[in-house]
């Protein structure tokens, strides 16, 4: 799940991620479908213009489970979210839904003196939400927001998710 929401889209019948770590994308898709027993279609494809890295894209072709991921994360990232019922969920749950969502779309950033955990979206209740996920262990994190500009050249605003260094260990 956390591979989908910080990576992926779900239309009417798929669900799939994108990402150039080709081992965690490999290793995501496998333990979904040994997990779940739905097939999992993995394949690398070119980058699109954005890079010389090939992508590596996995799907699972599902309209139960791709109905169910849109009804609760939503379908494109600037409608990702995480449903209220997270906060309830088991520890083991939460922890690998922030595990896999850090390691598709999280980076550490150190910056001469300041050294922090990061990552970014475009859905700000996306954001507030993993800020309460994290809360939930005890992990303190902030929000701001950047501009940026789109792949297609547009002005947007993307927020920020930092978690200070002293709460690495925690994290981890």
């Amino acid at each position: 799940i956390g591979a989908v929401v910080s990576e992926g889209t779900v239309n009417q019948n798929t669900v799939c991620f994108d990402n150039t770590d080709y081992d965690w994308a490999t290793c995501v898709a496998e333990d979904f479908g040994s997990a779940t027993g739905l097939q999992t279609v993995s394949r690398s494809k070119p980058n699109g213009g954005l890079g010389t890295t090939p992508v590596m894209n996995a799907s699972v072709h599902s309209r139960t489970l791709a109905t169910w991921m849109a009804n609760n994360f939503g379908r494109t990232s600037f409608n990702k979210t995480l449903p209220a019922w997270i906060l309830d969920a088991p520890d083991e749950f939460v922890a690998g839904l922030l595990q896999t969502y850090f390691d598709g779309d999280g980076n550490v950033q150190a910056v001469s003196g300041h050294h922090r955990l990061c990552c970014h979206s475009v859905s700000e209740e996306l954001i507030m939400m993993l800020c309460l996920c994290l809360a939930r262990y005890g992990i303190v994190s902030c929000v701001g927001t950047e501009a940026y500009k789109t792949p297609a050249g547009r002005p947007g605003t993307i927020q920020r998710l930092t978690i200070p260094l002293c709460y690495a260990h925690k994290f981890q």
